[in-house]
């Protein structure tokens, strides 16, 4: 009765939650809110649940670890032993299930605006996309991209951050963050990857996508235009996309956005610290990479010096070195 009990509180709470995830990434305003990273998902859980329950973060936690019964939607016959996981499992499926379906959304736009679909490219065009992160980081690329961001904000019901043309000659503008961007060659990367290998591996666990996704913002962040930089065309508009690069509430905006990218992923790293007591050998080893990464960027966004390959390497080094299983 206790686990029949429990579903219906997980349902509850799955309710509540599952528009919140769909609206956090369509009205998005910063790059951090777009693609959460697996401690703020269960965060966010934990959040609901006590909203839905009237309890404290202690009570939510210790229900969300319970065993409940899942909900099916067909019994079997001959059946009668329901299948049962901890609560929290069910609701952790809320957000794979809508980048389930954003996936379908951009993956179909991309293709479309590429003049293909994942069933007819070529192998050899798929590589070719491949190349150098032509997917994003090319004209052919970024027509796809916008394309596809339209099409994600009509799926979110956000269509006010599409602005339509208001004299003849003009284009639509989207109106995105620097994470919405990532996202969407996130996902493009992962469909080319199963054109190419024939295996998808959008499957894969949500911390994995999580990390392909922070080097795909990295890759991006010269790439994108800057403000400090001369604006390509009046107004600020990179041929159909308005770029909004600030990584977090008080974060780097578009005049920091490469020293947002070091502090965003460097502190996404640190986060597990609390997790398990480190020794002070960690904890000195950990503070003396993440100073000399911050730094050494620092010194090279004065010098204007191009270290994309560099940064993604060192982030990757601290993201190995902090890292927690989720």
């Amino acid at each position: 009765m206790r686990r029949a009990q429990g579903t219906l509180i997980m349902q509850g709470i799955r309710d509540l939650l599952t528009p919140r995830v769909t609206k956090l990434i369509a009205h998005a305003t910063v790059t951090s809110d777009v693609f959460l990273d697996p401690e703020s998902k269960y965060e966010m859980i934990v959040e609901n649940a006590m909203e839905h329950m009237h309890a404290t973060s202690d009570e939510a936690n210790a229900f969300l670890l319970e065993i409940i019964n899942l909900p099916t939607k067909k019994r079997v016959r001959g059946s009668f032993k329901p299948r049962c996981a901890r609560a929290c499992s069910p609701l952790g499926m809320v957000f794979s299930h809508a980048m389930g379906a954003i996936t379908a959304v951009i993956v179909s736009a991309w293709f479309h605006a590429a003049g293909s679909t994942t069933s007819t490219m070529a192998v050899p065009s798929a590589i070719r996309w491949k190349d150098n992160r032509s997917y994003g980081h090319s004209d052919g690329g970024r027509v796809g991209v916008i394309a596809a961001a339209k099409q994600l904000f009509i799926h979110l019901n956000a269509r006010y951050r599409i602005k339509q043309p208001e004299n003849e000659g003009d284009v639509a503008v989207v109106h995105l963050t620097h994470g919405h961007y990532a996202l969407i060659c996130t996902l493009v990367r992962e469909a080319l990857d199963a054109v190419i290998t024939g295996h998808n591996s959008s499957g894969s666990p949500d911390g994995d996508r999580y990390r392909r996704y922070v080097a795909e913002a990295v890759s991006l962040d010269d790439y994108l235009p800057k403000r400090r930089q001369p604006r390509r065309v009046p107004g600020g508009v990179h041929a159909g996309s308005r770029c909004q690069r600030q990584w977090g509430p008080g974060g780097a905006g578009a005049g920091g956005g490469s020293v947002g990218v070091v502090l965003f992923v460097s502190l996404y790293c640190l986060r597990g610290v609390g997790r398990a007591a480190p020794s002070p050998l960690w904890v000195i080893f950990a503070l003396t990479r993440f100073v000399s990464l911050l730094v050494c960027h620092l010194f090279a966004v004065v010098c204007v010096l191009p270290t994309t390959v560099w940064l993604g390497s060192e982030i990757w080094a601290l993201h190995r070195l902090c890292a927690r299983p989720f």
